[in-house]
């Protein structure tokens, strides 16, 4: 928090100090003035969206924060054009015709415009699919944790060996799943949990070989649904 309340300081400051240098020098302060100090003003509050957008809550991820960084670089280079064409065109003054300033101006900030939309947008995707990503490896990692604890836990000598085999099956299948694999880790998780509750080895040895088989085919079944 202290790092961005410091660079919105430096932000406000440059802000006040590039407007008071425009209105201290001497420049006549003509329509294509009022034009160019308009546009400059625009593509500073484009600025200001960037900066917000890049150290928003949504940049905390590595994408997100590599989304704000490539943001911040493209307006900073806009706005260093746009400071470029505006001194140029207040030098030149008159020798400009005043509609190639004014389209000049307009053209630059929807470039900006477009880029800060673009940029957002892609990286809404991005974190999008990350935060699906997310969700559809929690299914599988549950699995995970209940066969670890149950090999942990177990004091089955006779299945033991069997269980850190569902246990190390379990720990290296794919860990992404989706609507073809939900019912397989459905049935999976049913038979962990019975498992748990079970202790007969021989029903035990019965349940850990139909969880062996249905990661068998959850796998196949993973591989043939990309």
């Amino acid at each position: 928090m202290k790092t961005r309340g410091r660079v919105w300081v430096i932000f406000a400051i440059a802000c006040i100090l590039i407007n008071l240098l425009l209105l201290l020098l001497p420049f006549e302060k003509s329509a294509t003035f009022v034009v160019t100090w308009a546009g400059l003003v625009l593509m500073l509050v484009i600025d200001a969206i960037a900066l917000k957008t890049a150290m928003g809550k949504r940049t905390e991820s590595a994408q997100g924060m590599l989304f704000g960084r490539k943001l911040l670089k493209t307006t900073a280079c806009l706005t260093a054009v746009q400071l470029i064409l505006t001194v140029a065109m207040l030098i030149l003054g008159k020798d400009v015709p005043f509609a190639a300033v004014l389209i000049g101006q307009i053209v630059l900030l929807l470039i900006a415009v477009a880029v800060l939309l673009r940029s957002d947008m892609t990286r809404a995707t991005v974190q999008r699919v990350e935060a699906e990503t997310k969700a559809n490896v929690a299914s599988i990692k549950e699995l995970r944790i209940k066969a670890d604890g149950l090999c942990a836990g177990t004091a089955d000598p006779a299945n033991e060996k069997a269980l850190k085999q569902l246990a190390d099956e379990l720990r290296y299948s794919d860990p992404v799943s989706n609507a073809q694999t939900a019912s397989y880790e459905k049935r999976i998780g049913t038979i962990l949990d019975s498992l748990a509750n079970q202790d007969k080895p021989e029903e035990r040895a019965e349940l850990i070989r139909r969880a062996l088989a249905l990661v068998k085919e959850r796998a196949a079944v993973a591989k043939s649904s990309k």
